[in-house]
């Protein structure tokens, strides 16, 4: 690399492509995005429903880890895909 006035030998190359100012986030990804959000909190709800209906007892409760992972999957999938799904669409001009 050859050394250039008034730039550092260290910087960054410049970039080979246009960015553009308009480039937002689409609404389905903020929507699927707190989707996954909700879903962490709802995970913790749900647990604790099923504990308290099915784990329930004399000796210290405690819901599998097995069970709690497959709820948690379930769970924020669901929202996940539920909330990406019904957000509006952006139709793109390609």
């Amino acid at each position: 690399m050859t050394n250039r006035p008034g730039i550092p030998d260290h910087a960054a190359p410049e970039p080979r492509y246009e960015v553009l100012p308009s480039n937002k986030t689409e609404p389905k990804v903020k929507a699927a995005t707190a989707g996954a959000g909700a879903g962490s909190v709802i995970t913790t709800f749900s647990i604790w429903v099923i504990d308290e209906l099915w784990y329930s007892g004399e000796s210290p409760p405690e819901v599998p880890f097995a069970v709690v992972a497959l709820v948690g999957l379930a769970v924020t999938t669901g929202l996940t895909y539920a909330a990406g799904f019904f957000a509006r669409h952006v139709n793109r001009a390609e």
